[in-house]
């Protein structure tokens, strides 16, 4: 190849590029989730908030996420291994809302279509050990055993 050869062939490339990049600008809208230092609008499935200050691992601290059964919100503990401290749960049949302590479920409030619920958790062997369930029309309060076996009810 020639001298002539050579920068023919490199213009063309150039041309290629610049008319590529021209076409690319005109076709796709720009990528700017920032208007005025404020941001407007973003869409995705699932949002995950690293936490800065757990090392190199940067754990999660908050995950928003959408799902066909429903929405959820965990928050994390930030002082122990990764564990949910909260989590809001929102479905289309039943929401519930579960308080964790040192990543064990405490206490969970629950609404659905026909019950709604107060349970409260062991900390020791995670087994229901109270509930106040209104179903139906009905309240009803429940005590547990350490295996999780119904002991008293009161109508």
């Amino acid at each position: 190849m020639n001298y002539k050869q050579k920068l023919g062939y490199t213009a063309l490339g150039a041309m290629i590029m610049l008319v590529g990049l021209g076409v690319g600008s005109i076709i796709s809208p720009p990528l700017v989730a920032k208007n005025n230092g404020v941001f407007d609008e973003i869409t995705c499935s699932k949002l995950t908030v690293k936490d800065e200050l757990a090392g190199s691992s940067k754990q999660a601290a908050i995950v928003l996420e959408s799902s066909p059964d429903g929405n959820t919100i965990t928050i994390f503990d930030k002082w122990s291994k990764p564990r949910e401290a909260i989590r809001l749960h929102g479905g289309t049949i039943e929401s519930d809302i579960s308080l964790y302590f040192d990543g064990k479920r405490g206490i969970k409030l629950e609404s659905g279509y026909k019950m709604n619920s107060i349970d409260i958790y062991s900390y020791a062997n995670q087994q229901r050990v109270f509930s106040l369930t209104h179903m139906l029309g009905m309240t009803r309060m429940y005590g547990y055993n350490a295996a999780g076996n119904t002991i008293w009810s009161l109508p």
